[in-house]
């Protein structure tokens, strides 16, 4: 993925478009931010280089070397094993998505060219891909990533490889490009809960801090707004002003996975702060549930809003987001007309419906 970005740049010329690549478990996510007139070339080079010729060996070599760098360096830290751990207690021990997404020292060294051509003619297929253009762009039909993919006009500027394309606008002077691709291909979020059942998993290490992990499996059935509204009430409540002591940093979001969608708190905090904050996530949800007073709503709902819309204001940002919905429910979430909808009682009760904790404290 890091090789097809750098082949695009490449092409297109110093300057002219700066790329970034992703690799999840069960997605690659490629973002590219450019002019608008250079968005129909930016995505026909990728078209070219992702989809079919594929980067040059010189290009694979040299990005072959800067990831065996940065594996390198990361060697002995304990960051990879927690990943594991993380990815182990989202998908279960021995799933091949535990593995590191960014590889191992050893296989990256080790793989060839013609290995590594052969995952990306495996992993980059047109029929499986999303593509999300924001930003002032046109035509829309012309922003395919394949000569084979019959371009879909929209209102704006979204098209994608197969028939199912979603628009987005954006006053930017720019343009986010955002590429999604998934592993095994296509599928949206599946139709039931991640999982029915609570776990508890401890990892002793001799490491400085402790990491925390909670995973909330989320009802299929719940508004995807009020879902994202709980997880920012969450985000809010962890990271009190003033900040507690014993707390490094927190983070909570929203998971896309096959099985379902997960809210994830992750946070890493000092040794002797875990069991009090493993016990203020864990009551979060049920404290959420009781927030019902609609004028206490309406000012964290303001707040919610004006978060995600200036999140959303750089273009490769939001056409990421998109694209990661596209290819996860084939819809994209029309997010400032969902949030006026939402009320206090829908969001408290999309608190108090979140499933059975799943819990690594490593």
């Amino acid at each position: 993925a890091e090789a097809v970005v750098a082949e695009v740049e490449a092409r297109l010329g110093a300057g002219e478009v700066e790329g970034r690549a992703s690799v999840a478990p069960d997605r690659t996510v490629i973002t590219f931010l450019v002019r608008p007139e250079q968005a129909a070339a930016t995505l026909t080079a990728l078209g070219e280089i992702g989809f079919g010729t594929g980067p040059s060996t010189a290009t694979v070599a040299d990005v072959r070397n800067r990831r065996a760098g940065v594996l390198r360096f990361e060697l002995d830290s304990p960051l990879r094993e927690v990943g594991v751990e993380r990815r182990a207690l989202l998908f279960g021990t021995g799933d091949p998505r535990t593995r590191p997404p960014g590889g191992t020292l050893a296989v990256v060294e080790s793989a060839g060219d013609a290995e590594i051509d052969a995952a990306r003619r495996m992993l980059f297929t047109a029929g499986d891909a999303r593509v999300v253009a924001v930003g002032p762009v046109e035509p829309a039909g012309a922003l395919t990533i394949a000569a084979q993919a019959p371009p879909v006009s929209e209102p704006s500027v979204s098209a994608d490889a197969t028939s199912a394309d979603t628009a987005a606008a954006s006053p930017e002077a720019r343009a986010g490009a955002d590429v999604a691709a998934a592993s095994p291909p296509g599928g949206t979020t599946s139709a039931g809960p991640a999982w029915t059942t609570p776990d508890r998993r401890i990892v002793v290490r001799e490491v400085t801090n402790t990491w925390l992990s909670v995973a909330f499996p989320v009802p299929a059935d719940l508004p995807r707004v009020a879902v994202l509204f709980v997880a920012d009430r969450m985000q809010q409540e962890l990271n009190a002003t003033p900040p507690d002591p014993g707390l490094f940093n927190v983070s909570v979001e929203v998971a896309e996975m096959p099985e379902g969608e997960v809210l994830v708190v992750e946070a890493a905090v000092l040794p002797d702060a875990s069991e009090r904050f493993e016990r203020r996530i864990l009551d979060l949800p049920a404290r959420l549930a009781t927030e019902r007073d609609p004028a206490f709503f309406r000012y964290h709902r303001g707040r919610f809003r004006a978060g995600r819309l200036i999140a959303d204001a750089a273009p490769e940002r939001a056409a990421e987001r998109m694209a990661a919905e596209l290819l996860a429910r084939g819809t994209i979430l029309a997010f400032d007309e969902a949030v006026w909808s939402l009320d206090a009682s829908t969001a408290a009760g999309a608190a108090a419906a979140l499933g059975p904790p799943r819990i690594l404290v490593f």
